[in-house]
C-alpha cells in the first residue's frame, strides 16, 4: 500500500490518502494549501469518479494536484519532489548501479532532476524545479475563485503550445 504524507513546517505529518474525494490541507513556512494524489485505477469500473475526470483518453498514470498560496514572495527556484522516509535503502553495488542508471535515463527527459539515494545527513529523495516537474499550472488572480481540485475544470486549462513555451523558458 502506498503511504504518502505531507510534512508541515513544524515537522508534523498528515496522511495524503490516494484517490481521496477531498483534498488534504497542509502548511509549511512558505506555503498554505491543499493537495490531492490521484493514481490511475486499473479500470474505469474500479474508480469511475477519477477515471472519467482525469485518466480517460490519457496515458498519465498519476496526477498530483496542489492548490494554495505563498505566504510571502518566494526567492530563487521553487522545487517539487519527494523523500523516502524509511530505513536507509540497503542496495548492493549492482542495485545502486541499476538505480543510478535509471536516474540517468530519467534525466535525459528531465535534465534538472536531482536525485539522491540518501546518506548520513539526508534521506533518499528526488526533486526538480516546479516549472519542469509540472504538466500544467493555473495561476488564479486575486479575487477569482480557483477551480476545485479533482474537478474537470482544473484539467487541461493550459494549451499544449503554452505548456511547451513555459517548459522551454
Amino acid at each position: 500500500m502506498l503511504d504518502v504524507r505531507t510534512v508541515g513546517s513544524d515537522g508534523s505529518t498528515k496522511r495524503l490518502q490516494v484517490n481521496a474525494r477531498e483534498p488534504v490541507p497542509f502548511e509549511t513556512d512558505l506555503f498554505v494549501g491543499k493537495a490531492l494524489l490521484i493514481v490511475r485505477p486499473a479500470s474505469d469500473d474500479e474508480d469511475p469518479f477519477y477515471y472519467s475526470r482525469v485518466f480517460k483518453g490519457k496515458r498519465r498514470r498519476f496526477e498530483f494536484q496542489c492548490q494554495g498560496r505563498f505566504k510571502r514572495q518566494p526567492t530563487g527556484i521553487i522545487y517539487a519532489g519527494g523523500e523516502i522516509s524509511m530505513p536507509r535503502l540497503q542496495l548492493g553495488l549492482l542495485g545502486k548501479g541499476l538505480v543510478n542508471t535509471l536516474f540517468k535515463l530519467i534525466r535525459t527527459f528531465i535534465p534538472l532532476l536531482h536525485t539522491s539515494l540518501g546518506g548520513a545527513d539526508e534521506e533518499p529523495h528526488v526533486v526538480s524545479p516546479l516549472w519542469s516537474a509540472s504538466d500544467y499550472m493555473i495561476v488564479t488572480p486575486d479575487g477569482v475563485e480557483a477551480p476545485a481540485l479533482g474537478s474537470v475544470a482544473s484539467f487541461d486549462v493550459e494549451t499544449e503550445a503554452a505548456r511547451k513555451v513555459r517548459k522551454n523558458t
